[in-house]
């Protein structure tokens, strides 16, 4: 890590978190009378993370956590000498917060070791030091707050961000809970109850590769209330075809309705009238629980998950046009291949390779085939496909062995995506933030169930 004096560096911040019961906001304005009144005191500074958290559960104050490079480093001095030694914060923190000191030596090695302050750096994702981090009973971070010229600019940043946590509190403890039911069909979809236009009721699937509503031809020709005005150019894994399209008033579960266009299509999977996707959920954070059969929309990311305790995992997730992608790594004897895998339930078997993976490693498709299907798409192209065991899989440290994954036969370059179904994703609960472009997984009990065979 390199310790300069530039613009940037001087901005790096201190990282701010409010313990959960702290919800009280003092107003922070630097005085006479609360010099003198600190005038003798020290603070106590700890250098164990773990003594620290213990402290913190006994008393249930915060952690302040400071990661510095004094005295080598030029910003952390000046940082000391305006910040950590002023008045004002030794009278704010003094006795509000357990207070902890991680010290980076000089010359330190990324190779000698993980430090704890190393850990938490990275935990944290701090962009360089001075950094102080405040940790809740959960060791969270609430907020950033980037060093300024003085103690009063610092404090008033990092009240607001307290303030902010309050309120953020407040909500969450009064808005209602938000979950949608579903059930797994025979073919290993999942189905939701659904209203259209505030009569009619529906099963539809959750795609998580879909952004809009779509009900079959089927489904449309049941109820003449379902009326297309339009006709639009719509892309499928079988090539191109023309759908039409209306407006409709589309509400899942028990929550509200919305206005949503209605496009038709051919085929949805089995047992359902149609599908919708994540953006009809109206929720940044979705939370897929396969243990409860239950869909919950939140405000905020559970203090479980996000510390992932409990067996939660993170993983980085990327957006694409609506679509959600993972990485993971695909093992056969001496050869492996990395790739981005489209989240997709709307396919209900394990996983499909793309046409680009398949011909750049003709290893995994020269695996002895284990059977020979066709799959239909939204539009009702028939495409055959080939399934091979792949001998390991693994995401995000999870191993599974003898993995079945199909691909196209004949026409691999039709598939641009590599795919992980519907087989996939409910061997795990599920929380998508897509506010921070990241999901926890956590193993369920249908991690070493049998594979879905279509």
């Amino acid at each position: 890590m390199v310790c300069s004096m530039t613009r940037i560096q001087r901005l790096t911040g201190f990282l701010v978190v409010l313990a959960l019961q702290f919800a009280a906001v003092p107003t922070l304005v630097a005085q006479k009378t609360e010099h003198d009144a600190t005038e003798g005191v020290q603070l106590k500074w700890h250098t164990s993370l773990d003594e620290a958290a213990v402290e913190s559960k006994r008393t249930g104050k915060p952690i302040l956590m400071e990661i510095h490079g004094r005295p080598w480093c030029p910003p952390c001095v000046a940082q000391g000498e305006k910040i950590i030694d002023h008045p004002d914060f030794i009278g704010w923190v003094h006795d509000k917060f357990v207070l902890l000191e991680l010290q980076v030596g000089k010359g330190y090695s990324r190779t000698k070791g993980s430090p704890i302050w190393f850990e938490q750096f990275k935990k944290h994702k701090l962009p360089g030091i001075p950094a102080a981090v405040l940790l809740d009973e959960d060791l969270q971070a609430m907020g950033t707050v980037f060093p300024k010229e003085d103690a009063s600019q610092w404090l008033g940043a990092a009240s607001n961000i307290l303030t902010t946590h309050a309120l953020r509190k407040q909500r969450a403890g009064n808005e209602p809970k938000r979950i949608v039911p579903f059930r797994m069909t025979s073919a290993n979809n999942i189905s939701v109850p659904a209203t259209l236009d505030g009569r009619i009721a529906l099963n539809m699937m959750f795609h998580t590769a879909a952004d809009s509503v779509s009900v079959t031809k089927k489904t449309a020709s049941s109820y003449p209330e379902i009326s297309f005005g339009g006709r639009v150019e719509s892309e499928t894994w079988g090539g191109k075809s023309e759908v039409r399209y209306g407006q409709a008033s589309f509400a899942i579960g028990s929550l509200a309705a919305q206005q949503t266009t209605l496009f038709e299509d051919v085929n949805t999977g089995h047992d359902t009238d149609g599908k919708f996707g994540p953006q009809q959920l109206q929720s940044s954070i979705i939370q897929l629980d396969f243990a409860a059969s239950e869909i919950r929309l939140l405000s905020d990311v559970p203090a479980e998950i996000k510390s992932e305790q409990a067996g939660w995992k993170k993983l980085n997730l990327r957006r694409e046009s609506g679509m959600m992608f993972v990485s993971g790594e695909l093992f056969s004897k001496q050869q492996d291949a990395s790739a981005d895998f489209m989240i997709h339930s709307g396919f209900s078997g394990f996983g499909l390779l793309s046409g680009e993976l398949a011909s750049n490693h003709p290893f995994l498709t020269e695996l002895p085939v284990i059977d020979k299907r066709s799959i239909v798409d939204a539009a009702g192209n028939k495409l055959a496909t080939k399934r091979v065991h792949i001998p390991s899989f693994q995401i995000n440290g999870e191993t599974m062995q003898q993995v079945p994954f199909s691909f196209f036969d004949g026409a691999t370059a039709k598939q641009q995506y590599n795919v992980l179904g519907c087989d996939f994703l409910r061997r795990f609960n599920w929380c998508f933030d897509f506010n921070e472009e990241c999901a926890y997984l956590k193993k369920n009990a249908h991690f070493d169930a049998e594979y879905f065979s279509p």
